[in-house]
């Protein structure tokens, strides 16, 4: 080929194949928009869920509901389940109010909405218990489906009962309203026409026809002197500064007499702005009260304004005739009319208070002895009501006999009751004041400028804390750095006469520093001269440090919020500057000398400094931290982290370590050390050091401080790993490329058309055809030769792409074969899926093809291999099964079936069947020996049982199988193969009746037999006859050597065969007895293995034995025989044993996970919780987004009008608005809401009303003054309305952070729940802690009908196996749940009892009967309904217990139930 031609073609190649990469990142792209739309579609489907109208969507055809809302199950009171089986018609009553029946009429209704109308209609809906509902219903066909009809069903109960109290409302009122003959009118302000009612316009003497409805019409017949009045009465009420708008006026009637009419009206509508929009009121003629007023007033004048405005009542009391006359003044002083009562002498003496008697008549007698010169004294008299009031009462003799003698006294009384009242008040508001000024740390002084006196009160010196009174307070007290300024105050406000305030700093003797603030004020003479100084002095010190403090805190939740908002909106590629520029400033604002990041990689045991910053005024500018450097998990503060805690430490706080060298050396004082946590692992730490001791930092680090580190903390981990998402990312991508290039599988793309777009590189090899070829060729092209698999016909139907096309859906493993030009077939697996825009259209095809022609061969030789297995397991009577471990469903072949005597239709798929076939004393090993091989590491089972058989006879059958475990090594599916032994098992009892009879024939045989090594010739055993034939003692033999017992012919001969493993019969031998006699014997020699070494079996007999050892040699034989099975039995056994073992470890780990899986529905639930207020609270954010882009540009341009000092007070207004709050309702808000109106109204602000509601929703129980600034502003109204988008916005976003909180503790429980223990070695761990996680797991049960009590003692942490624990408080805790079946009480104590940690679980259930008390332990064991349990529960908890050498307890009766577990007291050493 030309070698131009070849760089051409590759030029093309390479332009083809970055197309193909680019409409594959195209694809992506796609991809990742419609997961967001998947997303999306999730909210919505949540957002739905949570609608409160209720939406159901019914399917046409089958008229039944396919999908409800929880509201609609909440209105008619079905359950969703119960719902998806009814349709329309069943939650109706039978006819409609129309009289049609529902049936009909509603399948009339939805046929409307298949053709595309959209029916809105009235309809009778009733609930569960059949109570009618009326509805408005709202029908659409749901777009893209052909039967499918949406609902929206609106109760309309509320708005009917609202109907109809609004017109019985309004019928009373008109029924009032003619009742009263009161005039009404109805204001519209916008339009300016006013709509009386027919009383309104008699009363001036119009009919309605004549009286006209504009305002200029009214206008014109109000007075003119009154018109100012009812212009600024209407003014002050419409811009809301009083709450009705009331006033008397004139106006003109039609026959041209004036009348008083007073008008009472409200306004009741206003629009989205607050101006007003509509107002009501009535009118009553008062002209015949005016006139009568006026009289009363004329004839009254002269006497009520001489003695009423002197509040004086006149008496006049004849002394001879005891007589009293007084006036209604006096009477009307004590609540009396005139003649009610006659005032006689003694009806004054017995309203006289008890306690002033004396007292009066000591006034009396001094005026009657004329040491007064009249008679004047102050008492209580008791009213009409009961009351007393105070009174001064004057007099003097008017009349005297001619001896001088009184005659007559005329006096006045003087209701001097307010007056008292004000002397008491002011005497309580100065004990209030005195006690408020020591409350609130202030004092009072007063200097007389002309005498230089000055004075202080006890409060002055007790905030100067100075013990001697005699001393007067001067400057002498104040920081010498304020003196010169303070005095220079004081003299300027003397020649300047005004008043001021001042802050300064105090020492008191102590040495104490003090912030105080001085206001002064001035008492002038005439001609303006100051003359006295008064002040006050308060304590503020505690105030300028709370201000401080709340100031750092306004810094730090900006901090926080501006860190959040930087690094959530921070472009990928900025993401390190911006976490750099996050240290920086939270070392700053925390005033600290360094700030770091570092990553910790806890398998390396790596850590790595992200970034640090030290401020140029840190005396130590050396890093904290190599940019690596190892980490040591024993270091001090290391370990704090690696545990999640929050690092508060101080110099002192460190023990001499490392650490503490290290601090000393970057002369650190003070460290604070977040970590850094995700999915509740610690991934790094945020750390900051101070050079400057904490308790001169000047900062406070309390619990608010820590949780916004905490929460930059995690805004940081998130950033990061943002960061590390994104890295993996490309990696991926860009390893998905190399897939696709490298890939051993064919990779194609497709267009709808069938035109193939992209090949990688292996469908060259694949399909046989260069990548030009491939993409000139159809997915059906005839050249491609295709057929089926089998070589049938491959029609268009069993085409993947036409099955991807027309469904939509993936396709998996489609076979069929094609054929090359040189007639080679290849077989061929594709695998296909298809790619869809956003709208759900098919733009693109992709398959993977797999080029199987060997594995196919391979896949039928392997059938052929699996039939001949089949034929081979018949012929051996073996059968095969199986038996799936998560359903406990059993599969049996027929040859099983016929090994155990059964039909195969006969053989239950469950276990119990098998085992009631099994001999009952061999249950208890079968099942011992499947526990043990389910737990154990070993995945072999070998097991010899008995059963019954049908024919009646006991059969002997031998299971073989496997255990087959998933990727975490639990136990999921056994198989294997069954075989009846029973010919093999009575051979075996055969030979063991041999082997008894061998081993008598070898302690009585008359046969010498020697056991002899191969290998040393040395002597291992001999029979009794040996010692009794060559005469040897027992203790003898071990000196004794095999060639001295035979002549050298005969030990040739024997050490020939011995040598040569060679076994010989009958041979002659001549042996030599310990005496050194000769004699003649007939020897054997064989071999067996022993612990796999040979032995040789020397057997030697009399000439005169023959026959005793020609038995000798069967005996022998079988013995050999014999051994070889005992020691492959032995083998068995051991290795049955280390399976047993395996079995019970896994057997724990599944109980574990199967009351996991029982709560995985509760866990669900407690999760979905906060999802749902997550996506609610989403929701509302996203409104609010939307509201603040409509609001921004009028907040922009109201802001642009105001003053700085306007701007600041509204931005600090802001940061009061984003603070948490309680939300207000019921009577608290509407008290609030009152004060605030109340406030504004005094301060003569607008819209007050308007305000203040949107205040209370803010949740302000107060007029915040900070908001007093902007509030005068023209449009306030709209930076209000901006700031309640604030607050809500923010009670969102917390919302949020508690449902995640919320979210990461039950996860984090779930995590310790779920983890298996693989170290098998005892760690530190609370009890407390350990029991708490099983109760966050179980929230969801217990919250439904479970009390729990709980008594911790402080336990420490003890060592422990904390994995298993936590399934013993699981069992325990769970089989009380279901004692009291879900309903009752439970108790759990945790406490020491000498060298224990006793926990005790207590319920009310029904408790356990005492004859199965004995038997709770036993594996298997349970008196639950099958499939409900294993019977392993207790059986596990006692093992675990026994595994921490521990004990378990039970007390139990009616009522009462209670497990102790005591475990051993082993606490950690530090």
């Amino acid at each position: 080929m030309d070698p131009k031609n070849t760089k051409q073609i590759s030029k093309d190649l390479q332009a083809k194949l970055e197309a193909a990469n680019q409409r594959i990142s195209e694809l992506e792209n796609k991809i990742e928009k419609l997961s967001r739309s998947e997303s999306d579609n999730r909210l919505l489907r949540s957002l739905i869920d949570y609608s409160p109208s209720a939406i159901t969507i019914v399917n046409a055809e089958t008229g039944i509901f396919e999908v409800v809302n929880s509201t609609a199950e909440i209105l008619f009171g079905y359950t969703r389940e119960e719902f998806l089986k009814l349709g329309p018609a069943e939650i109706s009553p039978e006819f409609q109010p129309d009289g049609r029946d529902s049936k009909s009429s509603a399948y009339e209704k939805i046929t409307l909405a298949l053709q595309g109308e959209t029916p809105v209609f009235r309809w009778d809906h009733c609930d569960k218990d059949k109570r009618v509902i009326p509805c408005e219903i709202h029908l659409v066909k749901i777009p893209g489906s052909k039967n499918l009809v949406r609902g929206n069903i609106i109760d309309l109960r509320n708005e009917i009962e609202a109907k109809v109290l609004l017109k019985n409302r309004e019928e009373q009122l008109d029924l009032v309203i003619k009742s009263a003959d009161l005039g009404f009118w109805d204001w519209n302000i916008p339009n300016g026409i006013v709509i009386p009612n027919e009383k309104c316009a008699a009363i001036l003497g119009f009919t309605l026809e004549e009286f006209q409805t504009t305002t200029d019409f009214w206008r014109s017949r109000i007075h003119p002197d009154d018109r100012p009045l009812i212009v600024a009465g209407l003014k002050d009420h419409m811009e809301g500064r009083s709450e009705l708008f009331e006033t008397d006026f004139r106006m003109l009637c039609k026959d041209g007499s004036w009348k008083w009419i007073r008008s009472r009206g409200k306004v009741w509508e206003r629009d989205k702005d607050g101006t007003p929009v509509r107002a009501l009121g009535i009118h009553i003629d008062i002209t015949e009260k005016k006139e009568t007023e006026k009289i009363l007033e004329e004839k009254e004048s002269t006497l009520d304004l001489a003695v009423q405005g002197a509040n004086l009542g006149i008496w006049d009391y004849n002394i001879i005739t005891n007589e009293h006359h007084v006036d209604a003044n006096w009477l009307k002083m004590l609540g009396y009319l005139p003649g009610e009562v006659i005032p006689t002498y003694e009806f004054w003496n017995e309203s006289l208070h008890p306690e002033d008697k004396d007292k009066t008549n000591s006034a009396w007698k001094s005026y009657v002895k004329g040491e007064s010169p009249s008679y004047s004294t102050t008492f209580r008299l008791k009213c009409k009501d009961g009351s007393y009031k105070w009174i001064l009462t004057r007099g003097k003799v008017a009349e005297n006999d001619p001896e001088g003698n009184p005659l007559r006294m005329i006096g006045i009384h003087i209701d001097i009751s307010e007056q008292k009242q004000t002397e008491d008040e002011l005497r309580e508001t100065k004990l209030f004041l005195d006690r408020a000024q020591k409350a609130a740390k202030i004092g009072s002084w007063e200097y007389d400028i002309p005498s230089g006196k000055m004075t202080a009160s006890e409060g002055l010196y007790q905030i100067l804390e100075a013990n001697d009174r005699m001393l007067v307070p001067t400057f002498d007290y104040m920081h010498s750095d304020d003196r010169e300024r303070v005095e220079e105050h004081f003299k300027r406000s003397i020649i300047e006469g005004a008043s001021a305030e001042i802050e300064y700093r105090s020492i008191t003797p102590s040495g104490k520093e003090k912030v105080l603030l001085n206001k002064t004020d001035f008492i002038k003479d005439s001609e303006g001269k100051v003359l006295k100084l008064l002040g006050t002095i308060q304590d503020i010190t505690d105030e300028i440090k709370r201000k401080k403090e709340e100031e750092d805190k306004r810094n730090i939740e900006r901090l926080t919020s501006s860190i959040s908002t930087e690094l959530i909106n921070q472009p990928i590629l900025e993401i390190e500057e911006a976490i750099s520029n996050a240290i920086i400033r939270i070392t700053k604002t925390f005033k600290m000398s360094r700030g770091n990041l570092v990553l910790y990689d806890t398998e390396k045991m790596n850590r790595t400094l992200v970034y640090e910053f030290i401020i140029p005024e840190a005396k130590n500018q050396d890093a904290s931290w190599p940019a690596e450097s190892p980490i040591d998990p024993n270091n001090f503060l290391t370990k704090k982290i690696l545990d999640g805690e929050i690092v508060l430490l101080q110099l002192e706080d460190f023990p001499e370590s490392d650490a503490r060298n290290k601090m000393l050396a970057l002369r650190i004082q003070f460290l604070i050390g977040v970590p850094l946590t995700l999915e509740g692992k610690v991934v790094g730490g945020l750390g900051m050091n101070s050079e400057i001791p904490l308790s001169q930092l000047g900062m406070k680090f309390g619990e608010f401080e820590l949780a916004n580190l905490k929460a930059i903390g995690e805004t940081l981990t998130n950033a990061i790993e943002r960061k590390r998402k994104h890295s993996d990312l490309l990696a991926e991508r860009d390893l998905l490329a190399e897939i696709m290039k490298t890939s051993v599988a064919a990779i194609t793309v497709l267009n709808p058309e069938g035109e193939i777009l992209y090949a990688n590189p292996s469908a060259e090899n694949v399909l046989g055809l260069s990548l030009d070829e491939i993409q000139e060729r159809k997915y059906n092209a005839p050249e491609w030769k295709a057929t089926s698999i089998d070589g049938g016909e491959w029609t268009a139907n069993d085409q993947p792409f036409i099955r991807v096309l027309n469904s939509g859906q993936p396709v998996y493993d489609v076979r069929h074969a094609i054929e090359d030009e040189y007639g080679n077939k290849k077989f061929l697996s594709i695998n296909g899926a298809p790619i869809k825009d956003a709208s759900g259209k098919i733009k693109n095809l992709v398959f993977l093809v797999t080029d199987i022609t060997e594995s196919l061969s391979a896949e039928r030789a392997l059938k052929r291999s699996e039939e001949r297995l089949r034929h081979a397991l018949i012929a051996s009577k073996m059968g095969t099964w199986s038996w799936n471990l998560k359903d406990r469903i059993a599969h049996w072949s027929s040859d099983t079936a016929f090994i155990f005597g059964k039909d195969i239709e006969d053989f239950d798929t469950n276990t119990s069947t098998f085992m009631d076939l099994v001999h009952p004393d061999d249950q208890g090993l079968l099942e011992k020996y499947v526990r043990a091989s389910l737990l154990g590491k070993e995945d072999s089972l070998n097991i010899e049982f008995r059963i019954f058989h049908p024919d009646g006879t006991i059969h002997w059958l031998e299971v073989k199988g496997q255990v087959y475990r998933n990727s975490k090594r639990f136990a999921e599916r056994m198989a294997g193969i069954v075989a009846d032994i029973t010919e093999r098992k009575k051979s075996e009892e055969k030979l063991k009746a041999s082997e008894a009879r061998f081993q008598t024939f070898y302690r009585f045989a008359n046969e010498a037999i020697i056991f002899l090594d191969p290998r040393t010739e040395g002597i291992l055993d001999t029979n009794p006859a040996f010692l009794r034939v060559f005469g040897f003692n027992q203790k003898d033999l071990h000196s004794v050597s095999p060639s001295s017992l035979f002549t050298p012919d005969s030990w040739a001969t024997l050490h020939a065969r011995i040598r040569s493993f060679e076994s010989s019969e009958n041979l002659e031998l001549r042996a030599i007895r310990w005496n050194g006699q000769v004699f003649s014997a007939i020897g054997s020699v064989h071999f067996y293995t022993e612990r796999e070494s040979y032995v040789a079996a020397v057997s030697l007999l009399d000439t005169s034995a023959i026959q005793e050892v020609e038995e000798l040699k069967v005996i022998n034989d079988e013995i050999s025989v014999r051994n070889r099975l005992i020691e492959m039995q032995k083998n068995e056994l051991q290795e049955t044993l280390e399976n047993l073992k395996k079995a019970q470890a896994q057997l724990i780990q599944s109980e574990k996970m199967a009351a996991l899986g029982q709560l995985i529905a509760g866990v669900a639930h407690e999760i979905n919780n906060p999802i749902g207020a997550v996506q609610a609270s989403n929701q509302n954010l996203q409104e609010c987004l939307i509201r603040f882009q409509t609001i921004l540009p009028d907040v922009q341009n109201v802001l642009t009008g105001m003053n700085s000092e306007q701007v600041e007070a509204f931005r600090q207004f802001l940061s009061l608005v984003r603070q948490p709050k309680d939300q207000l309702a019921g009577m608290e808000e509407r008290n609030a809401k009152k004060s605030i109106v109340a406030q504004l109204q005094e301060l003569n602000i607008p819209s007050p009303y308007a305000i203040a509601d949107s205040l209370t929703d803010m949740g302000f129980r107060e007029l915040p003054k900070i908001a007093l600034p902007f509030l005068v502003c023209e449009r306030a109204n709209v930076l209000i309305e901006y700031s309640t988008l604030e607050a809500f916005f923010f009670s969102n976003t917390n919302t949020i952070q508690i449902a995640v909180d919320r979210v990461s503790k039950i996860l984090y429980a779930l995590k310790n729940f779920s983890h298996f223990d693989t170290t098998s070695e005892k760690i530190p761990a609370s009890i407390t802690e350990n029991i708490e996680t099983v109760l966050t797991i179980y929230q969801n049960q217990l919250k439904k009908g479970i009390q729990v009590f709980k008594e911790y003692e402080n336990i420490p942490k003890i060592l422990c196996y904390p994995d298993d624990l936590i399934h013993v408080w699981t069992n325990l805790i769970y089989n009380s749940l279901q004692a009291m079946e879900f309903r009752g009480t439970i108790k759990i104590k945790v406490y020491q009892k000498a060298d224990f940690i006793c926990v005790e679980i207590i319920d009310n259930g029904p408790g356990i009967p005492e004859n199965i008390l004995d038997k709770i332990f036993q594996p298997f064991f349970t008196t639950k309904l099958p499939g409900e349990g294993s019977g392993l529960g207790l059986d596990i908890v006692k093992k675990i217990v026994e595994k921490h050498e521990g004990k378990t307890e039970v007390e139990t009766r009616p009522g009462f139930t209670m497990f102790r577990i005591l475990l051993p007291f082993i606490e950690v050493k530090v």
